[in-house]
């Protein structure tokens, strides 16, 4: 083996809307799971909306203020089915990102060491980086999309419902509602991912984006949520304050940043095999030489 053989060759340039074409035929069915699992949630929260608006119309403000009214134990009645449709609701939504995870996220990568793909993917031209980065653009934007949507939905759904109390920091809902939920998808997601290019596995991906994402949900919940009182430096808030918003902002933001921050190591990661390969490789030249 001489020198010259160890020069990397030149890859083909690869247009970009053939290598969008070539994610969106791979992962298409993900992204068609990942959207009618939303669409379902969005439809049977339509449904709850509708029939608290319905309500509203009949009079639940004088209702639940002074329990008289004309249509009050109609509008009481609609009140109470839709907060038990809101109740299964949240439970879906909660379990939504860690679903995500497990099923679109750490097979992606798992399912082809598995099946041993990865020896004719990675050598059609495109380097494994950039399929793995377009591949988390496109899947990221679908998934925060379509959480984004039912996130909305089901605050529309809660300010509605709670019309005494408005947005509430409950431990319960809080992660199923908008900005957080779009933010827990995505970390799922790359998190499934990042489980699977490291396990090779599917199943074990699988329950290690489970256990994972478990983790990090307690984290938020029992040491990180107390303590954003602290991290407020951008408003002066009185005792007894709604804080739900600042609450939202200041989970979403580090969701976000902890989602990025996997993910550019999973874009890394190849690339930096392949120069450690290519050093040993150099390394194993030059001894062989002397």
């Amino acid at each position: 083996m001489n020198t010259l053989s160890l020069v990397p060759v030149g890859r083909p340039r690869t247009l970009n809307r053939w290598t969008a074409w070539l994610i969106w035929r791979q992962q298409r069915a993900n992204q068609a799971g990942v959207t009618a699992l939303a669409a379902l949630i969005s439809v049977l929260l339509i449904v709850a909306i509708s029939e608290l608006r319905h309500a509203d119309a009949l009079g639940l403000h004088v209702c639940l203020s002074s329990g008289t009214g004309p249509s009050c134990a109609t509008a009481l009645s609609l009140l109470s089915q839709a907060s038990q449709q809101l109740r299964i609701l949240k439970i879906s939504l909660l379990v939504m990102p860690v679903i995500i995870g497990m099923f679109a996220g750490a097979p992606l990568i798992a399912r082809e060491y598995e099946s041993g793909i990865t020896r004719y993917s990675r050598t059609q031209g495109l380097a494994a980086e950039y399929l793995i980065a377009g591949t988390l653009v496109v899947n990221g934007a679908v998934i925060a999309t379509v959480a984004t949507i039912a996130g909305l939905m089901f605050n529309w759904a809660t300010g509605l419902a709670n019309i005494s109390m408005g947005f509430t920091v409950s431990p319960s809902t809080f992660p199923a509602q908008f900005p957080a939920l779009p933010a827990w998808s995505v970390l799922s997601y790359v998190l499934g991912v990042a489980c699977g290019s490291l396990i090779h596995r599917t199943v074990p991906a699988m329950a290690a984006t489970l256990i994972g994402y478990g983790s990090v949900l307690y984290l938020a919940q029992r040491l990180l949520r107390p303590h954003y009182d602290a991290l407020m430096f951008w408003g002066h808030y009185p005792h007894g304050a709604n804080l739900f918003w600042p609450y939202q902002v200041i989970e979403s933001t580090w969701l976000v940043i902890a989602a990025v921050a996997v993910a550019s190591l999973l874009v890394a990661i190849p690339s930096l095999a392949r120069k450690a390969a290519w050093q040993r490789a150099a390394r194993r030249a030059g001894q062989g030489k002397r």
